[in-house]
């Protein structure tokens, strides 16, 4: 899935991942829950610009929908919202977790998001 460019992993230039998951959740003519934000899906290229990858387990809702509710827990445990874990409910807020919970600092390694 790509978002502005062709290439296999979605490009927002100098916005960092915060605004790559911002224009996933509210610019893009659906909101894109990716339900898989981890430091091995985000990408930095040669002049470290943010790449996020691995659209896989993403699901496309409404913007003026709420959570999505699922019968199968997807994304790696570690980085899921407490609340999706519980309820099943993939929403905005729990990718948003995912990034601000684990994705700054990763486990040991040094993140470079601009």
């Amino acid at each position: 899935m790509t978002a502005r460019n062709s290439s296999s992993s979605t490009s927002w230039g100098d916005g960092g991942l915060a605004s790559a998951l911002l224009y996933l959740h509210e610019e893009w003519e659906q909101c894109v829950v990716h339900r898989d934000v981890k430091p091995s899906n985000v990408m930095l290229d040669s002049a470290f610009n943010t790449k996020l990858g691995d659209f896989g387990l993403a699901r496309l809702l409404d913007h003026d929908g709420g959570a999505q509710t699922t019968t199968v827990l997807a994304g790696t445990r570690g980085y899921m919202a407490p609340e999706y874990i519980f309820t099943g409910e993939a929403s905005k807020k729990s990718d948003v977790f995912s990034f601000g919970y684990r994705v700054p600092g990763g486990r040991g390694c040094v993140w470079i998001l601009k």
